[in-house]
């Protein structure tokens, strides 16, 4: 099933990059249901880097922290993010006052369309994109919000791309990269 999946996404990923647009060789792009071409690309330093800086290299390189529109683009990002790493996305899971119900934006402020859940109980927190976890905590053990997500990478032996999972993260923390995205439509 797995591979299945794998071979679907990378078809349909295949069918959609390299359109033509105004992104730079090394951004890979694809075309949006709209037909707007849309470049991504993952951004790593020779140190770990936490949300904050990520967002600084993304907007450097005339983009922001990548908004996943869909299962084609997450196949995409899942791809390129690669085995054994950690990356940052541009969600950002919010807990309201209630700590039971969350929204959900993007790092442009727009609402998630993509791997939105309403609520910790929520079953769709425990479907694809995201990692499977029974408790989602709202703070971490020092009560810092978890409210960024991270793309993290949960195959053992071999890189299994449809094993590259969404998961809250601090947005301090330190990880080994970002996938930036922008419009190439310029």
């Amino acid at each position: 099933m797995k591979l299945l999946l794998t071979l679907i996404i990378f078809t349909q990923t295949i069918l959609f990059a390299f359109v033509s647009g105004d992104c730079e060789d090394d951004w890979t792009s694809m075309a949006d249901e709209n037909g707007a071409s849309i470049g991504f690309k993952l951004f790593k330093r020779d140190y770990k880097i936490n949300y904050y800086h990520a967002q600084v290299i993304c907007k450097e390189n005339g983009g922001n922290v990548a908004i996943i529109h869909n299962d084609i683009e997450n196949g995409l990002v899942q791809q390129m993010s690669g085995p054994s790493t950690v990356n940052w996305i541009g969600t950002h899971i919010i807990p309201n006052s209630d700590n039971k119900t969350v929204n959900c934006f993007e790092s442009d402020k727009s609402r998630c369309v993509y791997g939105s859940y309403n609520s910790t109980s929520d079953p769709a927190r425990q479907d694809v994109p995201w990692l499977p976890i029974d408790q989602i905590p709202s703070t971490d053990e020092f009560g810092d919000p978890i409210e960024c997500v991270k793309l993290i990478d949960t195959s053992f032996e071999s890189f299994d791309p449809t094993a590259v999972l969404w998961l809250e993260d601090p947005c301090y923390n330190r990880i080994d990269g970002v996938i930036c995205s922008k419009s190439c439509d310029n």
